[in-house]
């Protein structure tokens, strides 16, 4: 029962950080203009009793390593839109996400599959369109 509280605080602070943290991003990361990257990942502080599983988000300009257990955004300010590049779980988790499953994720899914197929290795060259 505990893991379960853990893990549902866990996705509590994650949602209920993101607005927040893109706002903080879009104000103060210098990215000029330019579309830019957002690069999440997750880590354990286990200096802290219980242990926290943080959040960290890093904007960069350049195209990150895909890695499982991270999420990859293109961000546009000028175009205003965001897209999720990849969301890749653990990877003891990843057959998890499949079509039929119980963290099933088309998002996900197709991350998953790329990574493992290679095609996350190079920045996409096609342009990205608002919605």
């Amino acid at each position: 029962m505990e893991i379960m509280t853990t893990l549902e605080n866990m996705w509590d602070r994650l949602e209920a950080s993101w607005p927040k943290t893109m706002e903080k991003i879009l104000n103060e990361y210098r990215h000029g203009g330019e579309d830019f990257y957002i690069y999440t990942f997750f880590k354990y502080d286990t200096h802290k009793d219980p242990p926290e599983y943080n959040v960290y988000h890093q904007p960069r300009l350049s195209y990150p390593d895909a890695f499982p257990g991270t999420i990859c955004r293109r961000v546009s300010p000028t175009g205003g839109w965001s897209k999720i590049v990849w969301a890749l779980p653990h990877q003891e988790g990843f057959e998890l996400y499949k079509k039929g499953k119980m963290f099933a994720d088309p998002i996900v899914e197709e991350s998953i599959r790329k990574y493992l197929s290679g095609e996350l290795d190079l920045e996409p060259v096609e342009p990205f369109k608002p919605i």
